[in-house]
């Protein structure tokens, strides 16, 4: 709702003539000192017109467990992972875990490529055998490098990176808001499972093994289950990474759990198959496989158990009765080992083999339907399918797609090296990895897209390939998107119709307003942003005019000379996810400007931000913005997860956050220090949560 000069007035008289101002002063406030307090006594302070309150609680190191809420619950308990939360339960078919659910099914709803085209590849510094999970438009993968990454889905375009220390095979699990993911190899000794922010990336606990962990994490009734080369079967609590209990077996336990009906299956080199109860840690049952390590992650579907052995001279897959162990049947394949776990969809499984095949058996009695040669290499990965389709790396180095039904090959891309790493397939696109340190994306090229690049072949362009931003625009059709390509534009751009701009990344898609004007000027409703680099406005660096539901994700609105780096007026259910909005408004001889300033605008979300101005010395203080939020007349708000680089902190000139007019709003999990005056100002404004912040 917006309001007139009248209701404005009345909102004022309604409070009785009297200015309420809540001042959270500048310094931090550490532990020990007379106004420390702890989260359990902040974490619902309401604040009032009758009282002022300094809220002063530090954030928790690894400690909350936060629930799944709506966004309206949001605006009383809210952090920067719940969003991922709500992303996690949409429509969209997502790949969280490893071969895609709790059952390792391997299977998907979602439609997948028909070609063999590469949107995208994105380059680690290590090999990729560990296998995507794609939740809410982003990819978590680890390499040998070390590393988690988290990429955007659409672009591959990087968002943050987590350093383990340690090789990562294991694939994440992405839950609630939080990604759980191994590292260590044999030799690496005492090694972690981590459970970090889905969001930042940042670590919220860490649990150690006495040896590495391969295994990747099952997430279920707030436990996980994760096996490690110590030759335990680990389960801990998901919210805090306690021990819960553990089972010990005669071997590493390499193999993934699977989680089906109060019970989880996992294999081990001790050449068994273990089911037990996954709220105790108690023994069902084990089925021995002779001389057979497995190192398989069992599939669970109809009551029945899928795995593969390592059993020279043959491979074989086994199919055991889910409740008693009992053997059903088993397939010899061609080659030493299965290490390949199965999937099962529509009454067939699909498993690779060291001897270079991939198998299609009935699910009932195992009777081999077809088998299909890869090539001269094993076939380690785990297959998918989806849509009628089977996809598949090998040690051929190629990625397969082949039919479900024949087993022809439909496509096949050939990577640089072997393709351990086991394929996800989510939103229509395929994502897998390969030891030749990429990460893949194959998918159909976007239709009713705008391509733009600043330095093509002249042969390139024409009515959908493009030069500037602004002829993208132009000619694009309401619900385009326009892609960007890296560059440097400088050009005014004013976006007229609903559109997703879309930049290939961040801090390289770099749209420079020379010192004059406004950058971006948006003027319709349902404009999203993501990935750019606005900077060099004379006047704004974005100006969102009476644009409602416009939404700009991890973008870098920095340097803008003028008076403001982000402006919106009269634009109800703003949304800035991610992204930093730094240094602007800073021509004059002291900071006068605002790095996001909004007026008139109800229901904005601000969650995950940098606003950050580096300071020098004491002289350049002088010359930061004036305030790093300022939010007028803009009720129903959501202020969350702000932050600073490198130390976490906001440092700006006057104020921090200033909130002038504004009911009903939640600020959380945000960090203010180095402000001239204020760290969080309220003026006038009534019914504003202020919940885990450091001032």
């Amino acid at each position: 709702m917006k309001y007139g000069k009248s209701d404005r007035n009345m909102k004022q008289i309604k409070m009785c003539k009297a200015i309420i101002a809540l001042v959270v002063a500048l310094a931090f406030v550490l532990p020990g000192s007379a106004a420390f307090t702890t989260v359990e006594q902040t974490m619902n302070k309401n604040i009032s017109s009758s009282e002022v309150d300094v809220i002063s609680d530090v954030i928790p190191d690894d400690s909350i467990d936060l629930p799944l809420l709506t966004l309206d619950e949001a605006k009383s308990y809210v952090n920067s992972d719940n969003i991922e939360k709500i992303l996690e339960n949409s429509d969209v078919d997502w790949w969280p875990m490893f071969h895609h659910d709790l059952n390792n099914t391997g299977n998907s709803s979602s439609i997948a490529p028909d070609t063999n085209n590469v949107l995208w590849e994105y380059g680690t510094g290590g090999t990729v055998a560990s296998s995507p999970a794609v939740v809410g438009g982003k990819v978590f993968v680890g390499s040998i490098d070390g590393n988690v990454y988290c990429l955007d889905a659409l672009t591959g375009a990087w968002i943050w990176q987590y350093p383990t220390g340690k090789e990562v095979w294991s694939s994440p699990a992405v839950v609630d808001g939080k990604v759980f993911v191994g590292s260590g190899q044999i030799a690496s000794g005492a090694s972690n499972v981590y459970c970090l922010g889905a969001s930042t990336g940042l670590k919220i606990w860490n649990y150690t093994a006495s040896g590495g962990v391969d295994s990747s994490p099952a997430v279920a009734d707030g436990k996980v289950f994760v096996g490690s080369h110590d030759g335990n079967l680990h389960c801990l609590n998901a919210s805090t990474g306690a021990w819960i209990w553990k089972y010990p077996t005669g071997g590493g336990v390499y193999s993934s759990p699977a989680v089906a009906d109060g019970k989880v299956y996992f294999g081990s080199k001790d050449c068994n198959l273990y089911c037990l109860n996954a709220s105790t840690g108690a023994w069902i049952w084990n089925y021995p496989t002779p001389t057979a390590m497995v190192m398989s992650s069992p599939a669970v579907v109809g009551g029945k158990v899928f795995f593969g052995t390592m059993q020279p001279p043959f491979g074989y897959v086994y199919c055991l009765n889910a409740l008693t162990g009992a053997l059903i049947w088993q397939h010899a394949t061609m080659g030493t080992m299965v290490q390949s776990s199965p999937a099962v969809a529509d009454g067939k499984v699909f498993v690779g083999s060291y001897g270079g095949k991939l198998y299609c058996l009935d699910a009932s009695d195992g009777h081999e339907i077809w088998n299909r040669p890869a090539g001269s290499g094993g076939v380690l990965s785990s297959p998918a399918v989806a849509d009628g389709k089977v996809y598949f790396g090998s040690y051929d180095n190629n990625v397969y797609c082949l039919d479900e039904s024949t087993g022809a090959i439909i496509w096949q891309h050939l990577t640089a090296d072997d393709v351990a790493s086991s394929p996800a397939v989510a939103d229509g696109k395929i994502f897998i990895g390969s030891k030749d340190n990429f990460i893949y994306c194959f998918g159909p090229e976007p239709s009713n897209t705008i391509y733009v690049d600043d330095d093509a072949a002249s042969s390139w362009y024409d009515a959908t390939h493009v030069k500037t931003i602004q002829e993208g625009v132009n000619n694009a059709t309401a619900g385009y998107t326009v892609y960007v390509y890296n560059g440097t534009y400088r050009e005014h751009v004013t976006v007229d119709k609903q559109l997703d701009l879309v930049g290939e990344s961040r801090e390289n898609v770099v749209v420079n307003g020379s010192g004059t004007g406004t950058v971006v000027r948006i003027i319709v409703n349902d404009v999203n942003i993501s990935a750019f680099t606005i900077k060099n406005g004379g006047e704004y660096g974005v100006y969102l005019d009476s644009s409602s539901n416009c939404t700009f994700t991890e973008c870098r609105i920095i340097d803008n000379v003028g008076t403001y780096g982000f402006y919106g007026k009269y634009s109800d259910f703003t949304s800035i996810i991610g992204g930093e909005y730094s240094r602007n408004g800073f021509s004059g001889s002291e900071g006068t400007g605002y790095n996001i300033y909004i007026e008139g605008s109800d229901s904005v979300t601000i969650d995950n931000v940098i606003v950050d101005d580096p300071v020098q010395g004491e002289e350049d203080k002088r010359h930061d913005s004036a305030y790093g939020i300022k939010l007028f007349d803009s009720d129903n708000f959501i202020i969350n997860n702000v932050s600073g680089s490198p130390t976490n902190l906001i440092e700006n000139g006057e104020y921090g956050i200033y909130i002038h007019n504004s009911f009903d709003g939640t600020i959380a999990n945000s960090n203010f220090t180095d402000g001239w005056n204020f760290g969080i100002y309220l003026y006038y404004s009534l019914r504003c949560n202020i919940m885990n912040c450091s001032v």
